[in-house]
């Protein structure tokens, strides 16, 4: 299958202040993001801080994410899997695919600093145990490992990997990048850099929430071909 062409919304996951999770504010987030020309969501990522959520807490906002996403005809549901180890990652990815998301997107392990040897190995375990299509989430801010142009074409030949959401902006890494992985799956920008990206071929972005109506404006111009306004 393929991730859908377009925005992803990145949510944050809004708590009470006595730390319950709120889920009036997460449905009332998620509604505002499509409504504001999101083409699908991501369930607890980064922004929505799922390292420090508990296992209960972080299935609540999967559960209802993805109830007000699936009321939207055609809207994608991505679910951020990812753990500090490997098993993690595939007991949330076992969790993420019974409930019904689309896709699941996973950063490498986070805490001990990783080799390519063994990053290849968390991607390949999470991509052949075929829980869920694979989005590869590359921060090295938080991850600590950078994943290279080279690296990320090696990355995309495993079968169930089916995209790549890029973080960094620099122009000569995502030429690469884009020349290395050569269209064998799918690239996602972020907002600081979502004209470039689509410029090189991108299929859109994984857009932090508050960006998401800029970033709609900015994808609906340039399909438009109003390059200067986009």
């Amino acid at each position: 299958m393929q991730v859908i062409h377009g925005i992803l919304a990145m949510l944050v996951t809004p708590f009470h202040d006595d730390y319950r999770l709120n889920e009036a504010a997460l449905r009332a987030e998620t509604r505002w993001a499509l409504d504001h020309g999101a083409d699908g969501i991501v369930a607890t990522p980064s922004i929505g801080e799922f390292l420090h959520l508990s296992e209960a807490e972080r299935l609540r906002a999967w559960e209802v994410t993805l109830d007000e996403t699936r009321q939207r005809q055609g809207a994608a549901a991505v679910a951020m899997t990812s753990g500090a180890t490997t098993l993690e990652t595939l007991h949330y990815a076992k969790l993420a695919a019974r409930m019904g998301f689309d896709a699941q997107q996973v950063i490498p392990p986070y805490y001990w600093r990783c080799g390519e040897l063994e990053v290849e190995r968390h991607f390949r375990m999470v991509a052949e145990a075929g829980a869920l299509p694979v989005v590869i989430y590359h921060n090295p801010a938080l991850s600590k490992f950078t994943i290279t142009p080279r690296f990320a074409g090696k990355l995309a030949a495993i079968p169930n990997i089916i995209a790549m959401k890029e973080v960094l902006t620099d122009l000569q890494h995502l030429e690469e990048l884009y020349d290395q992985i050569g269209g064998r799956i799918e690239i996602y920008n972020t907002f600081r850099a979502l004209m470039t990206g689509l410029l090189l071929g991108a299929a859109g972005g994984f857009i932090n929430i508050f960006a998401v109506p800029a970033a709609a404006a900015l994808l609906k111009a340039f399909a438009a071909g109003e390059l200067t306004r986009a």
